[in-house]
């Protein structure tokens, strides 16, 4: 981010993403590799972490949205008709009981043989041509 410097990621993190991002498919990262890389394997944050993390960062926000209400009441207005209806959000300290919390269920359909002609192929030609023509 801008703001942050370019110092505020790190070697490891610019590393993997750059990975992952690679324009040649054959270059990117397997998710075997990706469990493995030097990022993946480092520290992370507890859900109490991450919990206290987003609440700080809320009443700092909450806190600069009071002084600029106090400077320019116009100003912080906002049209919420704008967004009603079209998003869904969850705030930091909007707890619901995990009872009230509807629960979905995915099911999983049974496999036909028959689909087997749309997601497979034969060739004659040589494994390592395909592949050579594929990446």
């Amino acid at each position: 981010t801008k703001r942050k410097g370019k110092d505020y990621f790190s070697e490891e993190f610019k590393s993997l993403l750059n990975s992952l991002l690679c324009f040649n498919p054959c270059h990117r990262l397997s998710i075997s590799e990706i469990r493995e890389h030097p990022w993946t394997m480092g520290p992370v944050a507890t859900n109490e972490e991450v919990k206290e993390e987003f609440s700080r960062r809320k009443m700092e926000l909450d806190e600069e949205m009071k002084k600029q209400k106090a400077k320019d009441p116009k100003a912080t207005t906002f049209d919420m008709s704008l967004i009603e209806g079209r998003s869904v959000h969850r705030g930091v300290g909007d707890e619901d009981d995990e009872e009230n919390l509807e629960v979905y269920m995915r099911e999983e359909q049974e496999y036909e043989d028959e689909m087997e002609n749309y997601h497979s192929f034969f060739s004659t030609s040589n494994l390592e041509d395909l592949w050579g023509v594929l990446c």
